[in-house]
């Protein structure tokens, strides 16, 4: 940076000036003298004296070799300039304090012409301020007025033009109106570091993302102020890795179009020996065609699974089954493979061959006479292995198992096929579902012609990787840009509640519908976090968008809320209440339900109403519960009932897979298998199932209540002698519930809590809040609806059971109050307006309303 002054930028622009007008007169003066030669030789044809006039000495033929020798000498200087390019030695250091034994100059001469125009910028900021200092926020500022580095941050969600404003308050404040500003320590440390990382990268020059990647490692006031803007290091690692990815995938069009240009565009391979495909083009698509003429996107982070596939094709020519859930990407491996072939960076088995994919769906459709489908499938397959250059490829290959045309019920398609390639006849690829593979292709010669390949789910930090490679065209198809909360948030919900798919495409589905949303606020509208968030809890109603001011003061009074239904409990409640807090402020353990407890106490003191009402503040609604009774569950052959057998989900399985947002409550947990306990230590443990279909189960938002009754007389005997609680709950743990349930089931528990036997006073809340209800209903008939408090405390003492809790109640309140008001309304002795006052001895009063005049 010593090399930047005034008289240096000036003599760059000038040479790169010059140098552009001198190429452009070299330009135009070939193509004028080659174009008048070649008018002299064509004029020369007609006369049979072609040798005379190249050998001649007309003007328009001598300007014709002139041309030819200004041509060849831009071509040197163009070979020049690109062979002398300093770059980064293949000996570079790899530590920053290494690096600074280096010349300045030898850190210069390697940076990208950007990165070179940035400098100079940072340079003339300084000199025109007056600073002493070029310092790391100079630097920034004149990053931000390139397009890379304004798009980045416009995607942190940070306008270019007020981060200059910040970045323009770091002055150093040594201002000298004649000073020749230096690099400060600062800016020599981060040139060091983006020099150091491009080292590391392998690339020959440093270019913006090595520079913006720099600042991650710089101590300055520059760094905090990114801190401030909340650019922390995750989100600093986003935008050099979506920069990155950018010029990776420039890299690779290049060499794409390059290698591309070579392959055949029709059916022929280049040695043309490949024979017409008329009946399968009809049922087909060419996917290496496609590719060839820029209709598959380019796919990023699959080179692990491609070197997989080739390795097993390579293997005595085997085909292969792609088995994968739906989103996991098994289109993308074939639209990468036909990519691959496309540019012949593929095995030698692979090379100039067409990647072609049948449909199975086209193949079956229309056949309707006996032996048509038989006909067409013989037709694929002997076009294919005629040909010799076709690599089959079926999507959905479950989809012909059992296809069949009329009259020929024991036909298979897929085994057909499959047959076809045991016989190494054709390379086929196919893809199917884990739950496909299980109950349709397990079978026949289907598992010995194909070599399975396997796709798990991508880690977050992979898709997130792959969303930034395939945003663009949503970008363009929606006038949007996204943000990278936008993309973060939309992994990390997909992965947490879009479990009908898996990542990457979840995740996918989710940006492009929120983009547009957002493209109806206008044209070029960022996609934000806030956008994915609100999409995901319409979905789920699951609230995930930022806490609102109100929705705080309702999270701080849980416990007042949830006491409006569930009386007494206070302990039960307010353990509840804090494990809501802290799934809503993402403060638990993701990798394990939302919160997992055991209920303990009588029957009838409010376990399954805390439940419900745990459904209805969290999930919304007391729907979104999945409740089974555990007595039905007493012998170990039920296991398979919860989680399914071979290729097909269980009871539990299936509901959570379908509601994975919900409240799974197990009532009378203490009558189950104690082999049936083991599938819920493991859900509470690792937050996941595996079903018989051999699908993964994710419980991760799941609430788990577990009821039991186990040791209530134990309870009710201490609550007589005066006991603690948390005596009761610890004497319960330790003696009682150990002759029951394992210790480390126990242990999995986020909660055991301990529900206490209902007194009088709670028994009389309990049918008011009945009443209420009973009166609820009745306001939509116009009707009003009110109790004496000596008719509530009657009620009371009728359905009191020191047994059964608040159970006989409801048969109490519905003997004395539902059903002398149905009677009353069925003999019109009570209408709108009227009120229906409950008095004790369970007489029902009715004050008529007065009419309407």
């Amino acid at each position: 940076m010593t090399l930047i002054d005034d008289g240096t930028i000036l003599e760059r622009r000038m040479e790169a000036t010059v140098s552009g007008i001198l190429n452009s007169l070299l330009l135009v003066f070939s193509l004028m003298g080659i174009g008048l030669g070649a008018w002299e030789v064509l004029n020369a044809i007609e006369t049979s004296a072609v040798m005379d006039a190249i050998l001649g000495r007309s003007w328009p033929m001598a300007a014709g070799w002139l041309g030819i020798l200004a041509g060849c000498f831009l071509g040197f200087r163009w070979y020049r300039s690109v062979t002398n390019i300093a770059t980064i030695p293949d000996d570079a250091p790899g530590d920053v304090a290494d690096v600074w034994q280096r010349p300045a100059r030898d850190m210069i001469t390697v940076v990208r012409p950007v990165v070179m125009t940035v400098l100079e910028r940072a340079w003339q900021h300084a000199a025109k301020d007056g600073d002493r200092w070029i310092t790391p926020a100079h630097i920034l500022a004149s990053m931000t007025h390139t397009p890379e580095v304004g798009s980045m941050l416009v995607r942190m969600g940070i306008d270019p033009a007020e981060l200059r404003d910040h970045l323009a308050k770091l002055s150093p404040g040594e201002h000298h109106p004649h000073a020749v500003p230096v690099p400060s320590l600062g800016s020599r440390t981060l040139l060091a570091e983006a020099f150091r990382r491009a080292a590391d990268a392998n690339r020959p020059r440093i270019d913006l993302v090595h520079l913006l990647a720099a600042y991650g490692n710089l101590t300055d006031p520059t760094r905090e102020l990114l801190y401030d803007l909340k650019v922390d290091d995750a989100v600093l690692g986003e935008a050099v890795a979506w920069l990155d990815i950018q010029e990776s995938l420039r890299h690779r069009i290049r060499r794409y179009q390059s290698r591309s240009s070579m392959k055949p565009k029709g059916n022929m391979d280049r040695a043309y020996t490949a024979v017409a495909t008329p009946i399968l083009n009809q049922f087909s698509t060419d996917l290496t065609l496609l590719a060839r003429n820029g209709h598959i996107p380019f796919i990023v982070g699959r080179d692990e699974e491609l070197e997989s596939l080739f390795r097993i094709i390579e293997t005595n020519r085997r085909s292969v089954l792609i088995v994968g859930d739906s989103g996991v990407g098994k289109t993308s491996i074939l639209h990468a493979l036909a990519e691959r072939m496309v540019a012949e960076d593929v095995p030698s088995v692979l090379q100039d061959k067409r990647l072609v994919s049948l449909s199975a769906a086209s193949l079956v459709a229309g056949s309707g006479g006996a032996g048509q489908l038989e006909g067409r499938i013989e037709s694929v397959l002997t076009e294919i292995a005629r040909s010799g250059n076709i690599v089959l490829a079926i999507e959905n290959f479950d989809q012909l198992v059992g296809a069949s045309s009329a009259g020929s019920e024991n036909l298979d398609a897929a085994q057909i096929i499959a047959e076809a390639a045991a016989n190494r006849t054709c390379i086929v690829i196919g893809t199917t579902t884990l739950t496909a593979y299980h109950r349709t292709l397990e079978r026949g010669v289907i598992p010995s012609a194909f070599e399975r390949l396997e796709l798990d789910e991508m880690e977050p930090p992979a898709a997130i990787r792959v969303l930034q490679s395939r945003v663009g065209p949503l970008e363009h198809r929606y006038g949007v840009y996204f943000t990278f909360n936008a993309i973060d948030k939309a992994v990390s919900f997909a992965r947490r509640y879009m479990r009908d798919k898996t990542l990457p495409g979840s995740a996918l589905d989710l940006l492009e519908e929120a983009a547009v949303i957002a493209g109806k606020e206008g044209k070029h509208a960022l996609v934000t976090g806030e956008h994915i968030a609100r999409l995901v809890s319409q979905r789920t109603k699951v609230d995930v968008t930022e806490i609102t001011s109100g929705e705080q003061t309702k999270l701080l009074k849980l416990e007042e809320l949830m006491h409006a239904r569930v009386i007494g409990q206070s302990e039960a409640v307010s353990a509840v209440s804090d494990a809501l807090r802290r799934a809503r402020t993402e403060l638990r353990d993701e990798k394990r339900p939302i919160a997992s407890f055991l209920f303990l106490g009588p029957t009838g003191v409010g376990k399954t109403e805390l439940a419900k009402t745990v459904a209805e503040v969290y999930f919304g609604s007391e729907e979104a519960m999945i409740r089974l009774d555990m007595s039905e569950y007493q012998d170990i052959a039920s296991i398979s009932r919860l989680i399914g057998e071979a290729g097909s989900g269980g009871t539990l399985t299936d509901a959570v897979r379908e509601r994975p947002y919900s409240l799974v409550l197990l009532d009378e947990l203490e009558k189950a298998h104690p082999d049936v306990l083991n599938i819920f230590l493991q859900v509470m443990d690792d937050g996941r199932l595996t079903d018989g279909a051999g699908r993964t189960i994710d419980f991760t938002s799941v609430i788990l209540i577990a009821t039991s009754n186990a040791g209530t007389s134990h309870i009710q005997d201490r609550l007589k002698d005066g006991a603690a609680l948390t005596t009761i709950k610890s004497e319960l743990i330790e003696d009682v519930l150990q002759k029951i349930y394992r210790p480390e089931f126990l242990n999995r528990f986020d909660g055991i809590i301990v529900f206490t036997p209902l007194n009088e006073e709670e028994i009389e809340k309990i049918v008011a809040l009945m009443i209420g209800q009973i009166a609820h209903r009745l306001n939509a008939k116009g009707i009003t609806l009110k109790a004496s408090p000596e008719a509530i405390a009657e009620l009371a003492r009728i359905g009191f059971d020191p047994l059964f809790g608040a159970r006989p109640l409801r048969r109490a309140v519905q003997d004395h109050v539902d059903n002398a008001l149905a009677r009353f309304l069925l003999e019109g002795k009570i209408g709108r307006r009227d009120v229906a006052v409950l008095e004790a001895g369970g007489a029902v009063r009715v004050e008529k309303a007065a009419p309407i005049a």
